[in-house]
């Protein structure tokens, strides 16, 4: 669809990937920061990104905040910049929304 040219050119892309926690766990230690490395952005937040720039390259810009305080992050908020176009990433272990990945084109989505 972006290399026929069918939506046009491209204005923005939103992504959501997550919802509710409710895999079993035997200890805590996916909670903790010093044993599982990070929380939502290193489990499926890898994936997300790497499709991104998959389809467009290295970003120029990037922005990220996140819930962590100290722990793992359960949700998290990227925005990067790809040229003409900004891409919205959040990310979510207790956010109850589909996941979706939208581009926005000049001429449809």
């Amino acid at each position: 669809m972006l290399d026929c040219g069918m939506i046009g050119r491209l204005r923005s892309v939103s992504c959501f990937e997550g919802g509710a926690f409710q895999w079993p766990v035997a200890s805590t230690s996916y909670f903790s920061f010093a044993e599982s490395g990070g929380g939502v952005l290193r489990d499926i937040g890898t994936h997300c990104l790497d499709l991104l720039t998959w389809w467009f390259g290295e970003p120029d810009e990037i922005h990220y905040a996140d819930d962590a305080m100290g722990g793992v992050e359960a949700n998290c908020l990227v925005r990067l910049r790809f040229g003409g176009f900004d891409a919205t990433v959040r990310l979510s272990r207790d956010w109850a929304r589909p996941n979706l990945y939208r581009l926005e084109g000049e001429r449809g989505s």
